[in-house]
Order: C-alpha cells, then structure tokens, then sequence
C-alpha cells in the first residue's frame, strides 16, 4: 500500500506542480489579454477618432464640391449669356458695317457723279470716241457715260452699272467703270 500511496502521492504532486505551472501560464496568459485588450480598445479609440476626422473632412469638400459646382454654374451660365450677347452684337455690328460701306460707296458715287457732271456733253459737239479718239460714223455711234456725261463709242461704253440715280444698270465709261469698281473693292476689303 505505500508504494501505492507513494505513487499516489508523487502523482499528486506532480499533478500540483503542473497546475501550478498552469496557474502560472495562465495568468502571464490573463496580463496578456488585457494588454492586448488596452492596445486593442487604444487602437479602436485612435480609428474612430480617424474615422470621426475623415467623415468631418468629407463633409467640408462635399460642401465645397457642392459650392463649386453652383458656382460652376453659374458661370457657364454667365458665359452662355455673354456670348449670345457676342453674337448679338456681332450681328448688329456685321450690319452696321455693310449699311456704312453702302452709305460710304453711295457717297463716293454721288461725289464722283458731281465732279464729273459739270455738263452734258452735246452729241453735236463731240466727232471722236472721248478715249479711244476712234471717229464717229454712221456705224460707229456715240454714247453717252450716265456717271460722267462724256461721250464714248461702243467699245469704251460697254459696261453698266447701278447708279444712285438709278439702281438699274446703266452705260458708263471704262474710266468711270474702274473708278467704280476700285471704289466697291476699297469698301469691301474693310
């Protein structure tokens, strides 16, 4: 029996020891867990304050966002206006320039008529084409320019054009032709 009590005993104790070891191990393994409890709840302390931070910022650039996108807006919108009003106004100035360079052309047209005007050459008077100096003949004609009143053969009054006086064409010199035509190109090449 005491070898069975013995045995028994050393059991016991060997049993004792491991429990105290185990007792030992567990509560190194208790301090652990509430170690990494601490660092744990630090942690999640830490990310909701980072969440916390970041959702703020998020707001404030969504609002500016918001913010920007009016006025975004409400700049194109000012731009759209400004530039129908460009158009507008291009139109408006497109129209004022050809109504000028009609004013100005018919002026010129007036003022040429005037300077050459000074009378009406008789037929009677003149026996040589004003130009070419070609003599007048019964098939050789004479003709009358209607801008400057001289008078010139066919081939020197071969060209029309419209008057002030008169906006269907009319004969006129070659001299008084080019005049005219210089005169058109000068406007139109403002």
């Amino acid at each position: 029996q005491s070898t069975w009590e013995e045995q028994l005993a050393e059991a016991l104790r060997a049993a004792e020891t491991r429990a105290e070891s185990a007792s030992g191990a567990l509560a190194k393994e208790r301090a652990l867990v509430v170690v990494l409890q601490t660092e744990i709840r630090t942690l999640l302390h830490e990310r909701d304050a980072q969440v916390a931070s970041l959702s703020r910022k998020l707001a404030t650039t969504a609002d500016a966002a918001t913010a920007a996108e009016r006025q975004r807006a409400e700049l194109q919108s000012a731009l759209d206006s400004e530039r129908l009003r460009t158009a507008e106004l291009s139109g408006s100035v497109a129209t004022l320039v050809g109504e000028i360079a009609h004013l100005e052309a018919t002026v010129q047209e007036k003022e040429y008529a005037e300077l050459n005007r000074e009378m009406w050459i008789p037929d009677e008077d003149m026996r040589s084409c004003n130009r070419c100096e070609a003599e007048f003949t019964f098939f050789r004609r004479k003709h009358h320019c209607r801008v400057c009143g001289h008078v010139y053969c066919a081939d020197c009054s071969s060209n029309r054009v419209a008057t002030p006086s008169s906006p269907a064409p009319v004969r006129c010199c070659d001299m008084c032709f080019a005049l005219k035509r210089k005169s058109e190109r000068g406007v139109m090449g403002r």
